[in-house]
């Protein structure tokens, strides 16, 4: 995760694109190419911290409070 968020600094202050030269991540996240794959690695990687926890029931619990409205309102186009 800490290698994912040094990532995603760094992505932020040179544009969209993931640099090649970044140490350690391609054996890792081979997958990661571009800005929306690094930020859905980011998102799957704290889930399943927080399923390791065992805090599933606190993530729906804090998703379902009403400043988190906008979460439970996105829908993808054609679904």
């Amino acid at each position: 995760m800490t290698k994912l968020i040094e990532l995603r600094k760094e992505v932020a202050t040179t544009g969209e694109t993931v640099p090649f030269t970044y140490t350690g991540l391609s054996e890792e996240f081979p997958q990661i190419t571009n800005h929306e794959q690094l930020n859905e690695e980011i998102a799957r990687q704290a889930l399943r911290y927080l399923q390791a926890i065992g805090a599933e029931d606190a993530l729906i619990r804090v998703i379902k409070r009403p400043e988190f409205q906008s979460l439970r309102d996105r829908s993808e186009p054609g679904i």
